[in-house]
């Protein structure tokens, strides 16, 4: 019985832990100042993600946007030294890889 509980665990195991993390790509003309990312279902944006460690112009960073929730649908946003910014709505941080800023 320990056995078949165990078997389970481990094919049950994936589901549990899904993998929250991008590679932010940074092609555009400028430095990315700020990140975040906020469950699409919450009105603010979280917290900076860069704190202070821009993404140079060819640059590109692992951002994590596992917050404990469990949730995958974020919407997210990103800020430039000259005043760019993008915006990314309704992303599955679970199954997306990369999100280039142009």
């Amino acid at each position: 019985m320990k056995k078949l509980a165990f078997a389970l665990l481990l094919t049950c195991a994936p589901a549990l832990a899904e993998d929250r993390r991008m590679i932010i790509i940074n092609h555009s003309s400028e430095a990315i100042t700020g990140l975040a990312g906020s469950p699409i279902d919450k009105p603010k944006w979280d917290y900076n993600m860069l704190a202070g460690d821009a993404i140079p112009v060819g640059g590109k960073r692992l951002a994590d946007f596992d917050d404990g929730t469990g949730y995958c649908r974020y919407d997210l946003v990103a800020t430039g030294a000259a005043g760019g910014r993008w915006e990314h709505y309704n992303v599955n941080v679970c199954s997306t890889e990369t999100w280039t800023l142009r």
